[in-house]
């Protein structure tokens, strides 16, 4: 740049001699482009500091996702209300049940049970909701069988005659009793002397019939029907209702009475040397099946067999009356079993001031019993209840 600079300086002074006469020039001395005179050099503009880049503005940090909001927790499904508590129940079993069926008065029926060959031809007893087992003559025995409702049942027998002993249980009970006649030297007495309201077929003719059922004797073959035994209660104008509260201080729930019983599979009566009734106890419907001597039991008519939930087997003093043919069964207390969902425990027994029975475990306190049917056998303590 400086020699450019004295160039254009040494041009300029020959044109300026040139323009003044045209002289000759004096000669030029050699100007070496060293001597030159350096003309002064702008300091260059300093170059513009570069605009400070903006530092990149920070990349927004990205809004946090909202967090889902929580699910409702699922309303709790209201608590079902309970159901209420019954208010009426059938006094023979403790089932629940509406009021009018808990008012109907129940009917005991007499039914014959001498040997092998009456017991083969029973009807009606699997539809019992107890069954009494007890003597008459010697050691024969009879039942006692207590139904709330028969409607639907068919034939029911065979039916025998009443004694004074089955007669005191049914009307302390306050049972329409069923009989075919009675014992004229002792039942009729007590009965007519009590005002026993009782149904005896020898004065109801419709009600029954006889039907020849390969046994011996036609005392052996009388039946009635539900619908007879009905008809006959209606046109009769017999009391059918009755206020006869729970026959057993029955179980809410599981009993703990038999929590220490012993475990067994078969209960036996013995009532005499040629009767033993037996318990054979199902674990899987925990009912015990009716036997006789060895032999199961089934109805005559529909082959059914009798089942029960409790089995109460209680022994007392046979007495006799003076005519030496008729047993006194002593209805004061004794010793006795409950069994019951294949346990056994020992029990007492006695009779309160209405003849009804009243059981309680050794130390007095009221017997537990479960809810469902009930089989009792009122045996001479002679004899005795032995399981296995």
């Amino acid at each position: 740049m400086k020699k450019w600079i004295a160039l254009m300086l040494a041009a300029l002074m020959l044109l300026s001699l040139i323009a003044c006469g045209k002289a000759e020039p004096a000669p030029l001395e050699d100007v070496s482009l060293a001597d030159t005179v350096e003309a002064p050099q702008e300091e260059p503009a300093p170059e513009p500091a570069p605009e400070p880049v903006p530092e990149p503005e920070p990349a927004p940090e990205p809004e946090p996702e909202p967090e889902p909001e929580p699910e409702p927790e699922p309303e709790p499904e209201p608590e079902p209300e309970p159901e209420p508590e019954p208010e009426f129940f059938n006094q023979l079993t403790g089932e629940p049940c509406d009021e009018e069926y808990a008012m109907r008065r129940p009917l005991g029926l007499m039914y014959n049970n001498v040997q092998l060959p009456q017991q083969r031809v029973q009807c009606g007893l699997p539809h019992a909701d107890i069954i009494l087992e007890t003597y008459i003559e010697g050691r024969a025995t009879r039942l006692l069988a207590l139904f709330k409702d028969i409607e639907g049942i068919g034939y029911m027998g065979t039916l025998r005659s009443a004694r004074i002993d089955f007669a005191r249980i049914a009307h302390a009970y306050d049972l329409l009793y069923v009989h075919v006649g009675e014992d004229p030297a002792y039942c009729r007495p007590w009965m007519h002397a009590n005002n026993m309201d009782d149904l005896d077929f020898q004065l109801h003719g419709e009600t029954w019939f006889r039907e020849d059922n390969g046994v011996d004797g036609t005392e052996n073959h009388l039946y009635t029907t539900d619908e007879l035994l009905l008809d006959t209660i209606e046109k009769g104008e017999y009391r059918t209702t009755t206020e006869i509260g729970p026959y057993f201080n029955f179980a809410d729930g599981e009993n703990e009475m038999l929590a220490d019983g012993e475990e067994h599979s078969i209960v036996h009566v013995t009532f005499s040397d040629y009767q033993v009734s037996s318990f054979h106890y199902d674990e899987e419907t925990g009912l015990y099946e009716r036997w006789s001597c060895g032999e199961q039991l089934t109805d005559y008519k529909d082959g059914e067999v009798t089942t029960v939930k409790n089995v109460i087997a209680i022994s007392t003093v046979i007495g006799g009356y003076p005519d030496g043919l008729h047993n006194n069964i002593i209805l004061e207390g004794g010793e006795g079993y409950y069994a019951s969902e294949g346990k056994i425990i020992p029990i007492l027994w006695k009779t309160d001031e209405n003849g009804r029975f009243v059981f309680t475990d050794p130390e007095g306190n009221d017997l537990t019993v479960n809810v469902g049917k009930s089989y009792i056998c009122l045996y001479d303590k002679s004899y005795g209840t032995t399981w296995e």
